[in-house]
């Protein structure tokens, strides 16, 4: 069975790094904001993450930050077999 590792993307980068690098997922799913998209903060993550000889695929969802209904209609590529 794969490991997919959530990350939720903030203003913090090095939490998600430290996660990323501690549990070697073979797949990262980003879930973002627009601000933070802008800010290149999901390709900062996978930039540092490739330095340190990580490189999985990897899928990015943008939601809006103060919907939950946004991130529930938002087609999580996690209903695909993988």
């Amino acid at each position: 069975m794969k490991k997919i590792h959530v990350c939720l993307i903030s203003e913090h980068t090095i939490p998600n790094i430290l996660g990323i690098e501690y549990f070697k997922p073979d797949e990262i799913l980003f879930i973002t904001t627009e601000e933070k998209n802008k800010k290149k903060k999901t390709e900062a993550i996978v930039n540092t993450i490739k330095r340190l000889g990580i490189d999985v695929p990897h899928s990015e969802i943008i939601v809006r930050e103060d919907s939950i209904y946004d991130c529930h209609k938002k087609n999580f590529p996690m209903d695909r077999k993988i």
